[in-house]
């Protein structure tokens, strides 16, 4: 028997036993690797994973948190399912089998707390997400409390999921249903926010498969326990594409074979609003003894994988503090990020950016890597409710390094006036952080943030500003000649520096209060008025002092019409 029919007959006897045991396997991952059997590549790939997973499950380091657990799962899982992604890729006879275009490239990647899985084509500017990934700690969710919180249909809905109403008798039992359904919650939450409809909870013990339905208030879902799987016992067939890696491989073509995501499916997924599931608080109110009763239902586990479930410390930080705790940085603090400089000790977040800055493009990578994390509005990027011609305000901290500032964000078609605006700065760099505020640079999204709080919804580009106060005309009861003479003066050296600011409004100058100091913004109509043409030096030279005195000149006038008023 060919080594292709060996793997086809294990699958087809795989599904007789998962029907048996009701296992919930959709049989969509099935048919998948039911094709997949076709091919000997995927055969001598999952035959070699079963001693490479057992060698690292027994050699690897101890899983201490979330962070730990999504290192070793991008080497055993993630990292393997790459492979085959370009395996696959090499299969004319897969690609066709399964509608996956020739010149895509799909990978997992990092971000903040989890991975996704993105596709992209040749003619697409950036990859596009399809799947979710999300892990917890395995010392939060034991398999047996997953299995029994998750046994029953394999369809959710939604509304009733912290529905305590329905109790049973059965502590563990009960609490057991609230616990997966707020973890259940939590990956649905990240996956509507992400824009994709397929996910994975992964706690390196189990996986949890989720498929969000074209109703968006409902999740069809199924649980995976490889290392239960996989076992060989006596003369049983190795269960060889239930290991950790085929059922997440099968998954995310899965999710590249789905259709592409609509307008109304958007429209529908937003109008659920937010989910905001504590699974911390639902764990407190689970007494201990509760949490670590074992179910009925799960089988043993490895002696070796025990300390899978230890964690001598808090693995997940409490929920993020109102954005209107974290000072703003200092100008000095944010000039040390952009231009190189020791930290400031007078900046109120000193404490949380380390010993040194960090450099300004990890800081522009961190950041993007950040945002692209929560596409919608949340507690580290928060609306201003202030927005000009162009560019909506945003209050943004970097949770790494604490650094926190103003991020403009601007719409897809003003990427001209960001990288025009991003250039006048630049233009005035020796006026950073005394007459305009500092500008570390600009992030361009791959896909859009979503803010319904501004008239425009979708932000692609962020220009990160230092904070320069609020407008003068509503931080100040009245304009005092002291205030008068800071802000001509600011004007007067952007002159100096050749620069017409061309909206040079009220609106368009701040005052900060920590400093007394007021400050010129918005120059994304700003224009640099350097020579250009040496034989014509003197005639453009009293053609912008021209320009220049009549820009002072009518600040001026409206500064003498607030006095008055």
């Amino acid at each position: 028997m060919s080594g292709d029919d060996e793997l086809r007959r294990l699958l087809r006897a795989t599904r007789a036993y998962a029907e048996a045991v009701e296992a919930r396997f959709p049989n969509e991952i099935l048919a998948v690797l039911d094709e997949l059997g076709l091919s000997s590549i995927f055969h001598e790939h999952f035959s070699a994973q079963v001693p490479d997973e057992e060698i690292w499950w027994q050699s690897v380091s101890p899983v201490r948190g979330e962070f730990d657990l999504k290192n070793r799962e991008r080497v055993l899982v993630t990292d393997a399912v790459n492979t085959l992604l370009k395996k696959f890729g090499q299969d004319p006879v897969l690609r066709e089998t399964f509608g996956i275009a020739a010149d895509a490239k799909v990978s997992f990647d990092d971000f903040l707390d989890g991975q996704w899985c993105g596709y992209e084509t040749p003619d697409m500017d950036s990859p596009e997400p399809v799947l979710h990934v999300m892990y917890e700690a395995p010392h939060r969710l034991t398999p047996g409390q997953l299995e029994t919180g998750l046994d029953g249909e394999n369809v959710i809905e939604l509304s009733h999921v912290m529905d305590r109403s329905h109790q049973t008798g059965d502590a563990f039992l009960s609490e057991s249903r609230r616990l997966a359904a707020a973890v259940i919650t939590r990956l649905y939450a990240a996956m509507i926010e992400k824009g994709v409809r397929f996910g994975y909870l992964d706690t390196g013990e189990v996986k949890v498969f989720l498929r969000i339905g074209q109703d968006p208030s409902r999740v069809e879902y199924f649980l995976a326990i490889p290392s239960r799987d996989v076992e060989v016992e006596g003369d049983a067939e190795p269960r060889l594409h239930l290991t950790s890696v085929a059922p997440v491989f099968a998954f995310t073509i899965l999710a590249l074979q789905s259709p592409v995501i609509d307008e109304s499916w958007i429209v529908a997924s937003l109008a659920l609003g937010k989910w905001d599931v504590a699974c911390d608080v639902v764990l407190e109110e689970i007494p201990e003894m509760d949490r670590q009763k074992p179910c009925h239902k799960a089988h043993g586990l490895k002696k070796d994988n025990e300390f899978y479930r230890q964690s001598p410390f808090p693995t997940r930080a409490k929920d993020f503090q109102s954005m209107d705790e974290y000072p703003y940085c200092t100008h000095e603090c944010l000039r040390g990020l952009t231009f190189g400089g020791s930290l400031d000790e007078k900046c109120p977040n000193a404490k949380d950016h380390g010993t040194e800055h960090i450099g300004r493009q990890e800081f522009l990578r961190l950041i993007g890597k950040q945002i692209e994390a929560y596409p919608r509005i949340n507690a580290q990027c928060f609306p201003l409710s202030a927005s000009g011609s162009v560019g909506s305000l945003f209050k943004i901290r970097l949770l790494s390094h604490g650094y926190t500032l103003v991020a403009k964000a601007f719409y897809r078609s003003d990427r001209g006036a960001m990288c025009h605006e991003e250039e006048m700065y630049n233009i005035l760099r020796d006026l950073q952080g005394d007459y305009i505020p500092v500008c570390p640079g600009h992030v361009v999204l791959s896909r859009g943030m979503y803010c319904s709080h501004y008239e425009r919804t979708y932000f692609k580009h962020f220009l990160f500003l230092s904070y320069g106060g609020r407008s003068v005309l509503h931080a100040l009861p009245k304009v005092e000649e002291a205030i008068t003479n800071q802000i001509l003066t600011a004007l007067a050296q952007l002159h100096k520096h050749r620069v017409l600011h061309h909206d040079a409004e009220l609106r368009n100058i701040l005052y900060d209060e920590r400093t007394g100091k007021c400050m010129m913004v918005d120059l994304e109509r700003s224009e640099s008025c350097t020579e250009t043409e040496i034989q014509s030096h003197d005639l453009v030279s009293k053609r912008d002092d021209v320009h220049f005195a009549a820009e002072a000149k009518s600040l001026l006038a409206s500064l003498t019409s607030v006095k008055a008023c």
